[in-house]
């Protein structure tokens, strides 16, 4: 397997399990909802460009691209939409809907044409897409996009501080920096350009998560209160009760191992 697929399988397995357990917790909820699609587009995005680091035939990784592409136009588009919920700036909401359906169009000329992907690359750590003939005015969407979502937070977190709760004001802070870091990923656009600089985008997508569960867990965002403190103790004892006897099998057989797990079984509820 190819070690530089490694690292964005796993953040996308970090924004997968969490999202979806912001859904699983309240999906009633429109932020909750609004979350999980911005989750699963980052996770498109990784998992089809680790996919596309193992594939040896152009064909098949340039197919990978395509699709990951799908999830990167609307990690802009969900993300401004969710500022937009999160600040309750009912005025916007019609350009939500436009930044919508021009999210639309970008993907009909990801599949449909040249112009956006034009193909593949070779480079250290495997193949790459490359920017095609509308690409640039696609970057002019998504960082404007981004960019736009960004001053509204920083503007509402410095200039409308009697409009909303400590609480709030907090999340909102919050927000702001954990999309702030994830806005680093866009690192990720120059080797469309023929720069052969390692994608390390994963890194701030990892780091958002962090951040994300973080204001989860200490700020309530989401409308999410997590017993921490019995989950975190069922997954080490279970890790332990389960991962020992494993390692004792590939060093000394399964005979030891059974009666390790048997044991350690027993004990498991009790601790």
């Amino acid at each position: 397997m190819n070690p530089y697929s490694i690292p964005p399988f796993i953040t996308a397995s970090l924004l997968l399990f969490l999202s979806s357990f912001v859904l699983y917790k309240n999906w009633k909820s429109i932020f909750n909802r609004i979350f999980f699609l911005l989750g699963l587009a980052s996770t498109i995005w990784l998992f089809s460009y680790s996919f596309a680091y193992t594939i040896v035939l152009e064909q098949e990784a340039q197919l990978w691209f395509k699709i990951g592409y799908c999830g990167i136009v609307f990690i802009a588009v969900v993300f401004f939409h969710y500022t937009i919920e999160f600040l309750k700036l009912e005025k916007m909401k019609p350009l939500v809907i436009g930044s919508y359906l021009i999210g639309f169009l970008w993907i009909i000329l990801i599949w449909k044409s040249l112009f956006f992907i034009k193909g593949v690359t070779k480079y250290f750590w495997g193949y790459y897409p490359l920017a095609g003939l509308v690409h640039p005015l696609f970057l002019i969407f998504f960082i404007g996009l981004v960019s736009f979502a960004l001053v509204l937070l920083f503007y509402s977190f410095l200039l409308k501080k009697k409009e909303w709760s400590a609480l709030k004001r907090i999340q909102i802070k919050y927000i702001f920096l954990a999309f702030f870091v994830f806005n680093f990923a866009s690192v990720d656009f120059l080797p469309n350009y023929g720069l052969e600089i390692y994608p390390f985008g994963y890194i701030p997508a990892f780091f958002f998560a962090i951040i994300i569960a973080y204001i989860i867990l200490r700020y309530q965002l989401l409308d999410i209160r997590v017993a921490i403190t019995r989950a975190g103790i069922f997954l080490v004892v279970y890790t332990l009760v389960l991962g020992i006897p494993l390692l004792i099998n590939y060093k000394y057989g399964w005979k030891h191992s059974i009666w390790l797990m048997l044991i350690l079984a027993t004990l498991g509820p009790f601790i």
